[in-house]
C-alpha cells in the first residue's frame, strides 16, 4: 500500500514540474542569470543590475556611470561567452542604460 502512495506521489510531483507552472521561461532565466552575477560580471559586479531578458535573447542591465557602461561595451562579446558557459543561456545581444 505504501508503494502505491508513494508512485501516486511521484506522478503528482511529476506532473507538477511537467506543468506550464514551472515552465516560466523568463522567469527561469532571469534567476539563472542572477545565480552566476559574479561569475559574468567579475569585478563590475557590483555596479551591475539586472533588468530584464526579453525573448529569451536580449539582456537588459542598468550601469551606474558611463566609465561602467565603457567597460562593459568593450566585454560584451566576453560576457555573452561567460554567460553561455556558465548558465547554458545564448545571450544574442546585451542593452545597457545608464541609471
Amino acid at each position: 500500500m505504501e508503494d502505491l502512495n508513494f508512485k501516486k506521489a511521484s506522478d503528482v510531483l511529476k506532473e507538477y514540474l511537467n506543468s506550464e507552472i514551472v515552465t516560466k521561461k523568463n522567469l527561469n532565466i532571469n534567476f539563472v542569470i542572477s545565480q552566476n552575477w559574479q561569475i559574468i560580471f567579475k569585478e563590475l559586479s557590483d555596479s551591475v543590475e539586472l533588468l530584464d531578458v526579453k525573448d529569451n535573447k536580449i539582456l537588459f542591465i542598468g550601469v551606474k556611470n558611463s566609465s561602467v557602461l565603457y567597460s562593459i561595451a568593450l566585454k560584451k562579446s566576453k560576457i555573452k561567452k561567460t554567460i553561455k558557459d556558465s548558465t547554458g543561456i545564448e545571450i544574442v545581444d546585451i542593452k545597457i542604460l545608464i541609471k
